[in-house]
């Protein structure tokens, strides 16, 4: 069992342990699949560990938007129908960097109030990004169907 697979068995229970497995054996057996995961993720893994082990919440949450930003600009680049939706991450990112420089200003403690207030808006924006990048139930990627992958 890989390593990254623990965590989300002990969320979401014993039968996670045999979806995730399941999941892990198609990848594995399936050269064209594993391939074009590995393709498209390459690019994201520097920045996304990156963010992981920043240390203050500004830093995270910077590094976290900078994560944001390189997948969106994957998704604008190798999607065809990811260019609008990849600008909307965009604009909201960017959003969020102005209330990160605004919050940079404040106090101490107003400063943490608004870093926690703006970490959730950048979780929220994180998480569309992923879930938008997961294909839709039988298709695989770049929109072609599970059994020509």
């Amino acid at each position: 069992m890989p390593a990254w697979m623990a965590p989300l068995i002990k969320t979401a229970g014993p039968l996670a342990r045999t979806a995730l497995t399941e999941v892990v054996a198609a990848v594995a057996s399936n050269e064209k699949l594993r391939s074009a995961i590995a393709t498209r993720t390459a690019k994201w893994a520097g920045v996304l560990a990156e963010a992981k082990r920043a240390r203050t919440p500004g830093s995270r949450a910077r590094k976290t938007l900078a994560a944001i930003r390189t997948i969106a600009e994957d998704e604008r680049s190798t999607s065809s129908d990811g260019e609008a939706r990849a600008d909307d991450w965009l604009a909201r990112a960017a959003k969020i960097e102005k209330a990160l420089d605004l919050a940079a200003t404040r106090p101490a403690p107003d400063r943490k109030a608004m870093l926690e207030r703006v970490q959730a808006r950048i979780d929220m924006l994180y998480a569309e990004v992923i879930r938008a990048l997961i294909p839709d139930e039988g298709t695989g990627p770049e929109g072609t169907n599970d059994e020509e992958v």
